[in-house]
């Protein structure tokens, strides 16, 4: 079963916090865990696909953390490794958002599409 654990040690790398630092974000993991495991199309082998789930709920975590912080202060740090990255709010959230709509291209086959409706003429 996928378990938001593994959603938030993922989110903790994408974003470059740690421990205590990251320890705030974990509502962010949880919701964005709870959004993708809710659109999951009936039959999907959730075990057999957690790590790409995984992937696109820390993605859709991480723009929420990008998005929330670069509101409130401006600019972002965040690091990947040893890389430390400090962008303006506009350009960290344009990347975050990129991430995140990458995430969830890739698991586009396993959730329901919640932005396309097809209504009658």
């Amino acid at each position: 079963m996928m378990d938001l654990q593994s959603v938030f040690d993922r989110f903790c790398l994408m974003s470059g916090l740690g421990g205590e630092e990251a320890a705030p974000y974990m509502a962010l993991c949880s919701e964005a865990f709870a959004e993708i495991m809710k659109r999951v199309k009936n039959g999907v082998n959730v075990e057999a696909e957690k790590a790409r789930l995984c992937a696109a709920a820390a993605a859709l975590a991480f723009y929420r953390y990008i998005k929330y912080t670069s509101a409130s202060e401006g600019s972002v740090n965040f690091s990947a490794g040893d890389v430390k990255v400090t962008q303006k709010g506009e350009r960290a959230l344009a990347m975050a958002q990129k991430v995140r709509d990458e995430a969830l291209a890739e698991v586009s086959d396993l959730l329901i599409d919640k932005g396309f409706v097809i209504r009658r003429v």
